[in-house]
């Protein structure tokens, strides 16, 4: 025991009740005084325990005896205290990660041009610690190389039990640019005998007739950028001159809508909606649920603009003095996200019918609700590195599409450097240890790589580390207060 230190959060419901949540298992149980002290004292012996149980809190023999064996199980089979080691990786077990893994998809970056210049884009100059905008494309020898490595490795995760098809995304800048080399891309992985899975995010601008035939006949799935209705839209999302296009994606998307009703195909269309301090979400969800009854369910993304480590906000507090009309001041993003939540909240507690588009929007509840229960890798959620690969327009291979050019681990006229993986994976490790060994909510945090990452180095992001805090013991109290009344509540 003295290799392991407690890692427990008690957090308290609407109804003055308590619940003890376990970091190393994802375990919720019901919290006392009693149990927390059992818990905190196992160390003390069983003796010690059971005498404070009976002059301190007053319990009954048998009652004591019985909470008492029923916390020992539990911690002499790994609960409530985490090991203390600080476990690092070898480039073998590096490798034998990544192919044991189950998750496995090549991401093309097909260029890094794009047609836009959405004003909170990390790749614009309101994130210093990412590339900018380029005209570099890739061309098919690179793709082919790509192609080639990426089924060499996806046979040897099958050897090891993949279940997954192969999966290939096309990302940017703006991958339609790249329509030519995309559709050379498809007809040459139809050679191999794997049915693959397409996935492309586009911002939507050049989608046509054309495109949208061969995406839809070749089973893409697709995600599109759209930050709901049109005002919210047009104040971020922009071409090169600063003209909004709200009008020309909305457009597409009907065109989209049409030509897959046309050939009976209805394959998942995802949007992609971001959002910051300034948007009315009333607005955005009264637009997507409209939307909703003209083409038919979709999913949707909401992503909260980053805001460590970029001066995207200050930018939005000097527009606001220039240019008033397009940020909503009085029913901003705090406002509006409260007051949704109200009646997200009030329909689960009685059971009642809610929009699938507030339901994506708090897919917070229905996450922790249906969360991991079991012991987790030395990773945490972070995945391993090499179980997705992206490859930029040159050739070089790194962790994922958004990670920062200077870590790479490869690339696809040599492969991935395995070293350069662990280099990846244990200075991860190493801020982890450092930082998040005390969290007893880690267990619960998306954080991966990229959150660490800065221009020429790893770091820690304290300012992510709050937030996520304090989002996630909010989202736990709420979610055990709903439960109690309603224990179906937050089903997908």
């Amino acid at each position: 025991m003295s290799k392991r230190k407690l890692s427990i959060f008690e957090f308290e419901t609407k109804n003055k009740n308590r619940y003890i949540f376990d970091n190393v298992t994802g375990l919720i149980i019901p919290s006392s005084n009693e149990d927390k002290f059992i818990i905190e004292n196992i160390t003390m012996g069983e003796q010690y325990i059971l005498n404070n149980l009976v002059t301190r809190f007053f319990l009954d023999e048998t009652i004591a005896k019985n909470k008492y064996n029923y916390i020992k199980t539990l911690v002499d089979n790994g609960y409530f205290y985490m090991s203390k080691e600080e476990k690092y990786l070898s480039v073998e077990e590096c490798r034998e990660m990544t192919l044991k893994s189950g998750v496995f998809q090549l991401i093309l970056i097909i260029t890094e041009s794009c047609n836009l210049r959405c004003k909170y884009c990390i790749y614009n100059e309101h994130y210093p610690y990412y590339r900018t905008y380029s005209n570099k494309n890739m061309n098919f020898e690179v793709a082919k190389r790509a192609i080639d490595l990426y089924f060499e490795l996806y046979q040897k995760k099958k050897e090891n039990g993949l279940k997954r098809p192969p999966m290939i995304s096309f990302y940017g800048g703006e991958p339609l640019i790249g329509y030519k080399l995309i559709k050379e891309i498809v007809n040459y992985c139809k050679k191999f005998d794997y049915d693959v899975q397409f996935y492309i995010t586009t911002n939507g601008t050049l989608l046509n007739n054309d495109i949208i035939e061969f995406l839809v006949d070749n089973s893409f799935n697709i995600a599109i950028s759209l930050d709901g209705n049109k005002a919210n839209h047009n104040r971020n999302r922009v071409y090169i001159d600063g003209k909004g296009t709200f009008d020309t994606i909305v457009e597409n998307i009907y065109l989209l809508d049409k030509i897959r009703k046309e050939r009976g195909l209805r394959q998942p269309l995802t949007f992609i909606c971001c959002y910051d301090d300034f948007t009315d979400m009333k607005n955005v969800i009264e637009f997507f649920e409209t939307l909703r009854k003209s083409i038919g369910d979709f999913n949707i993304v909401f992503n909260e603009v980053y805001r460590y480590d970029t001066t995207y906000y200050d930018y939005c507090k000097y527009s606001i003095k220039n240019d008033y009309k397009f940020y909503s001041l009085s029913n901003n993003a705090i406002k509006t996200l409260q007051e949704l939540q109200d009646v997200y909240i009030k329909a689960q507690e009685e059971n009642k019918e809610v929009s699938l588009t507030l339901k994506f929007l708090f897919q917070i509840f229905s996450l922790l609700k249906f969360r991991y229960q079991g012991f987790m890798g030395i990773l945490g959620n972070a995945c391993a590195p090499g179980d997705k690969i992206a490859v930029d327009p040159e050739g070089n291979i790194f962790i994922c599409e958004k990670a920062v050019q200077k870590f790479d681990i490869g690339n696809v006229m040599e492969g991935i450097k395995w070293d350069k993986v662990q280099n990846i994976v244990n200075k991860f490790l190493e801020i982890r240890y450092e930082n998040c060994a005390d969290c007893n909510i880690s267990r619960l945090c998306e954080v991966c790589y990229v959150h660490f990452m800065s221009s020429d180095n790893f770091r820690f992001n304290s300012g992510f580390c709050n937030d996520k805090k304090r989002r996630i013991n909010k989202a736990l109290s709420i979610l055990y207060s709903v439960l109690e009344n309603n224990p179906y509540a937050f089903e997908y």
